[in-house]
C-alpha cells in the first residue's frame, strides 16, 4: 500500500535496515551536520518526518506517530495486535484495509 495517506507523507524517513558500513558513515555525517547546525544556530532545512525527530530526541514512538506517516497501515497493525492466532491461522488471514 505504501505511504499514500498521512500528514508526513512528503517527508523523509530513516531506513532502519540501513546498517552497512557506508550507511553508518552516512548517518554519522548527518549527526555531525545536525550538531554543527545546532552549535552555530544555523537553520538546517531537513524535511524529516515528525517521528524521526522524536527518535533523534530519544523519545518513544506511539501509534499516533506511525499514523502521521502512514495511517492506512494502522488498521492492519491493530488487527495483528488484537488477535492471537497460530502461525497457520496467521498465514491464512486477510488483513482489513480500513478500520470498521
Amino acid at each position: 500500500m505504501g505511504r499514500r495517506s498521512g500528514a508526513n507523507r512528503d517527508c523523509f524517513l530513516l531506513n532502519p535496515a540501513a546498517k552497512s558500513a557506508l550507511h553508518m558513515t552516512m548517518f554519522r555525517f548527518l549527526g555531525v551536520l545536525l550538531g554543527i547546525a545546532i552549535r552555530t544556530g544555523s537553520p538546517l532545512s531537513l524535511n524529516l518526518a515528525e517521528p524521526v525527530w522524536k527518535q533523534l530526541a530519544g523519545m518513544n514512538l506511539t501509534i499516533a506517530d506511525l499514523s502521521e506517516v502512514d495511517k492506512d497501515f494502522i488498521p492492519g497493525l491493530m488487527y495483528i495486535r488484537d488477535n492471537e492466532a497460530t502461525a497457520e491461522e496467521f498465514e491464512g488471514m486477510t488483513l482489513p484495509l480500513h478500520s470498521p
